[in-house]
């Protein structure tokens, strides 16, 4: 996970970490129609006791990564 870095691209991430165990993807149009895409991805199982990581990207860009 130390070389996940904000500003990657989903296709970099998935190249490192491999397919994420879970995810969910949100899109949201503004006021001027453009679409915004949101995905959150989970790494690992909370309720096995694996170290569980959730990934967030801004339209396949990654903006934040943090630990549950």
């Amino acid at each position: 996970m130390n070389e996940i870095t904000s500003g990657m691209s989903e296709t970099a991430v998935k190249a490192i970490l491999g397919e994420p165990d879970d995810t969910d993807s949100t899109q949201m149009k503004d006021f001027e129609g453009a679409t915004t895409t949101m995905d959150n991805w989970t790494y690992g199982n909370m309720f096995t006791g694996d170290a569980t990581w959730m990934l967030s990207f801004t339209d396949c860009q990654l903006n934040s990564k943090r630990r549950i």
